[in-house]
């Protein structure tokens, strides 16, 4: 499921999350929003049956009691389905209490939805992600895979290493 917003000026212009996501992050209209993509998400699993969605969840998003009831609640009203729905765990910031994050992603997994770690190798999503945390997906960054152009050798090896972790440790 991906955020875009309509320009009003140009309705069938879409305008990238790029362009606003770090205007709002942290701000009720962020939280807001998050509110509404989730909802439209179960909308369309509802209505869809052959459908599987992915999700975008911040550390912002597990944080906030709000939203964090809201998903709960939901995946416990249509437990038939939440097995369809994949949270993809991204982070703008560093993971510091694994054990409250470990807590919230078991809430996430008891209704049958899986976790995933978006953009692995970029930013804070390291090796300390598969450690501590209990995660379906894991999700290469194509920042990685670009360097196949630049560094193939070096590149190769560090996509194998991750692809031998991800058989070890069971991911998608």
């Amino acid at each position: 499921a991906l955020v875009r917003l309509l320009d009003k000026e140009n309705p069938e212009k879409c305008i990238s999350p790029f362009y606003f996501m770090n205007t709002i992050r942290g701000t009720s209209q962020y939280i807001k929003m998050s509110k509404l993509v989730f909802r439209d998400v179960f909308i369309t699993l509802k209505s869809y049956q052959d459908v599987e969605i992915s999700v975008n969840l911040d550390l912002d998003d597990l944080d906030n009691a709000d939203m964090m009831q809201l998903i709960t609640q939901t995946l416990y009203e249509n437990r038939a389905i939440a097995n369809r729905l994949t949270f993809e765990i991204i982070e703008e910031h560093e993971i510091k209490d694994y054990g409250r994050v470990m807590f919230y992603l078991q809430q996430l997994k008891a209704f049958g939805s899986k976790v995933a770690i978006d953009d692995f190798g970029s930013g804070y999503a390291s090796y300390s992600y598969l450690i501590r945390l209990d995660i379906d997906i894991l999700k290469i960054d194509g920042s990685l895979i670009r360097e196949l152009h630049t560094a193939p050798e070096r590149a190769k090896e560090v996509l194998k290493s991750i692809q031998k972790l991800a058989t070890v440790f069971q991911y998608e």
